[in-house]
């Protein structure tokens, strides 16, 4: 068996690849879709290996040295062994009361939230008046608003009116001065 695992070793580390493309140029074509050009494609693989060994069976699986390793950890004595349960369980009491600390805010969190929804779903029902008055106020901001804009819009337009106004007096202005200038320049005398 550690033969075999030698020779597999000897056999990967002797492999060498080698691979290589060349393309010769640009290539040439017609602009309709055909073409040509020239190519090369290469691929080399070696493999060597070199492997001498020597054993001795006397009929039994192994015979000879020990392979080379470490001793096998000592076992943990009672004492250690205690100490590394009442850590365990430490750490793990540690954990559950964590995770029922959080528990317990994140389910305080939810209560105070669904609390103060609840205040905001009570308030229109326990004081319609204030509802009413909250409606007015809103219908007289919309209404502001809307005379605000509409005055806005009606400002614009005059001001859109008067430029189109100077416009077309000043484009008849120029039309005369063109025609004057044309009736003089071709006056028939």
């Amino acid at each position: 068996m550690k033969f075999n695992k030698v020779v597999i070793a000897a056999a990967l580390m002797g492999v060498s690849t080698v691979s290589s493309a060349w393309f010769g140029g640009p290539g040439f074509g017609n602009g309709n879709g055909n073409g040509y050009g020239d190519g090369n494609f290469s691929f080399n693989m070696n493999a060597r290996s070199n492997v001498q060994g020597n054993g001795y069976g006397y009929n039994n699986p192994y015979y000879g040295y020990a392979p080379y390793a470490y001793a096998p950890a000592a076992a943990p004595t009672a004492e250690q062994q205690a100490e590394q349960q009442k850590a365990a369980a430490d750490y793990q009491k540690k954990m559950e009361e964590q995770q029922k600390a959080a528990f317990e805010a994140r389910q305080k969190a939810e209560k105070e939230m669904m609390a103060r929804m609840q205040e905001r779903r009570q308030a229109p029902m326990q004081a319609p008046q204030a509802s009413a008055d909250y409606f007015k106020q809103m219908e007289e901001q919309q209404k502001a608003a809307f005379e605000a804009h509409q005055k806005a819009r009606t400002a614009m337009m005059e001001r859109m009116q008067e430029r189109r106004k100077a416009a077309i007096e000043a484009q008849k202005q120029a039309h005369e001065e063109h025609m004057a200038m044309m009736n003089k320049r071709y006056e028939v005398k």
